[in-house]
């Protein structure tokens, strides 16, 4: 919580966010919309951050949980 919170990209050392229930989450509610990764602006203003290592790993993360959730992915 607040002030303690740290964001992360999704599928970084200490996200344990279970992406794809959320992605059935949206599927069971008719969602036909898109799905998008945002990188925070904390995570940009890390020391050494790598904007294509924090694409990368968003874009592998959802990916596989669309699978995971058993989903049609479209890149």
């Amino acid at each position: 919580l607040w002030p303690d919170n740290e964001f992360l990209t999704p599928g970084e050392p200490g996200d344990d966010y279970n992406y794809a229930n959320y992605l059935t989450a949206f599927d069971n509610l008719g969602f036909t919309g898109f799905q998008t990764v945002e990188i925070s602006m904390m995570v940009q203003r890390r020391d050494g951050y790598d904007w294509r290592e924090h694409a990368r790993t968003g874009y592998n993360t959802m990916v596989g949980a669309f699978a995971d959730a058993g989903l049609q992915c479209d890149p």
